[in-house]
């Protein structure tokens, strides 16, 4: 039985795969021992709105030399390279083309063949050559396939659809929506671009026991033999990694969770919970946040990539290039119940509300390439720094447990400025105070709290507060859940709520 399972989390997978092509060629016998370069040259018949072009293809993926039934095989390094005719944008009067690919892939072992969809190929900005052929390159990462039978597994290039963005020398796009175009490989040639020997006999378990394999359902793209009728085919979507031990559910997502606004086309789309502790350095205590409520946290998920030089090598490895993606976010924090003391005896208790300062917060992650001599260590070390500006306001206050009358616009006269950081020492956290966008984890910062204005009904309470509360050297820890994703290639729906680290 063969079966395409589900990736567990986006991880960083989509700045790692816009490398992959890149990272063949610098790395030669490639990052992983025993894997076999694969690869198909191919004719598209593609629909641009010029009409009907020929459009060359070349498909190429990274396999296991072979494995074991029951073991994943990871397909990696896979890019379509596109020789696109100068006639087919010409009309368009593009400077620059980006967008996304999405290519249907017909897997089979035996007599059992499924379609598997890789839907998350992006294309980067691409200059439009005057006159001449453009050559565009689609990338990303995909899931692994799992056979639980000897026998070889293929993989052939079937449908490709397009989503192009074209620009402007400006930069903007040129037209309001993607400009979808659907490809049909031609009815000639060899498709496969791929094979992996399949040896052995599948590890069994115990029902429902630890390693025991995500049961197989019957899919209506694929077809099985007469042999294979209590069998079937689980077709997975997204990015590689690991098999999840149920699909993924969008429809449990929260409301709100796919409503960030991007311009880009396929956006990767979801939300996070959020939740966290920030000092008061005056009142030597801190406030906790996302209790009983979490922080919800929309977001898009890699709206840009771009492939940098390392900046510096370090001792014992080769830094081949750096991956820079940026993600947006918003932030919806509920307000929070403080309890500290003021001048060491005196409790004073309010609600404390954080509220963005900003349109957005903008996420910036790096990805460094690191290859060492055993390509088993090679390292994909991950920083992010995520500047954020919020207002702080109060309410409900109390001192001594008589009511401070604030009124309704106590907040500081300033935002507070934090610039958030975060990363992981290896592309996906191995402990809970390591960080990416799509596994989550902890950032932390140092901020400033500004003054006070318009606290007070009665008096004027901003010097009270601005010396009780208000300076430098407020420690930041927040804590950021798995999130789920709408292209099924993140975490479980509804997104994971984390104890907020100390």
């Amino acid at each position: 039985m063969l079966e395409l399972r589900r990736r567990g989390r986006l991880v960083v997978a989509l700045p790692l795969a816009l490398g992959a092509a890149l990272l063949t060629g610098i790395a030669g016998s490639g990052v992983a021992a025993e894997r076999a370069e694969n690869g198909a040259e191919l004719v598209y018949t593609c629909g641009f709105p010029a009409g009907e072009q020929r459009t060359g293809a070349r498909i190429s993926a990274s396999f296991p030399a072979g494995v074991a039934a029951g073991e994943p095989i990871r397909p990696e390094d896979v890019a379509v390279a596109l020789t696109v005719p100068a006639a087919a944008l010409a009309d368009l009067g593009a400077a620059s083309v980006e967008g996304r690919a999405r290519l249907t892939v017909a897997v089979g072992q035996g007599e059992t063949v499924a379609d598997a969809v890789w839907s998350d190929l992006s294309i980067p900005t691409t200059p439009v050559p005057e006159a001449a052929e453009l050559a565009l390159t689609a990338s990303g990462a995909v899931p692994p396939v799992t056979a639980d039978e000897s026998g070889e597994v293929t993989f052939a290039a079937a449908g490709l659809e397009l989503s192009l963005v074209p620009r402007g020398a400006d930069g903007a796009a040129i037209e309001a929506d993607p400009l979808p175009v659907a490809c049909a490989p031609g009815p000639d040639g060899d498709t496969r671009f791929g094979a992996v020997p399949v040896s052995g006999a599948p590890a069994t378990s115990a029902p429902g026991g630890a390693g025991s394999s995500v049961p197989s359902v019957p899919s209506s793209s694929s077809s099985s033999s007469p042999d294979d009728a209590g069998g079937g085919l689980d077709v997975g979507s997204g990015a590689a990694g690991d098999s999840r031990a149920r699909p993924l559910a969008v429809e449990d997502a929260p409301p709100g969770c796919f409503d960030m606004p991007t311009e880009i086309a396929n956006p990767t789309l979801g939300c996070a919970y959020l939740t966290g502790y920030s000092n008061v350095e005056k009142l030597n205590g801190a406030v906790r946040f996302g209790v009983p409520e979490p922080g919800f946290l929309p977001l898009v998920y890699s709206e840009q990539v771009r492939l940098m030089p390392c900046e510096q090598q370090g001792e014992g490895y080769i830094c081949q290039y750096v991956i820079a993606s940026t993600s947006r976010a918003q932030l919806d924090l509920p307000a929070a119940d403080s309890s500290l003391v003021a001048f060491d005896f005196v409790p004073v208790a309010a609600k404390v509300k954080l509220t963005l300062a900003q349109p957005d917060i903008v996420i910036d992650s790096r990805v460094e390439f690191h290859r060492y001599p055993n390509p088993a260590d090679n390292k994909f070390p991950v920083s992010v720094v995520a500047p954020v500006s919020m207002w702080m306001q109060l309410s409900e206050a109390t001192v001594n447990g008589v009511a401070l009358d604030v009124g309704p616009d106590c907040r500081t006269a300033e935002p507070v400025d934090v610039e958030l950081t975060g990363g992981a020492a290896n592309n996906t956290p191995q402990t809970p105070d390591e960080y990416t966008v799509a596994d989550g984890g902890v950032l932390t910062g140092i901020a400033e709290i500004p003054g006070f204005s318009g606290c007070g009904v009665s008096e004027d309470l901003d010097p009270l507060l601005t010396g009780t509360i208000s300076g430098p050297g407020n420690y930041v820890k927040m804590t950021q859940g798995e999130p789920c994703m709408r292209s099924g290639t993140g975490g479980e729906c509804p997104p994971e709520v984390r104890e907020p680290r100390r």
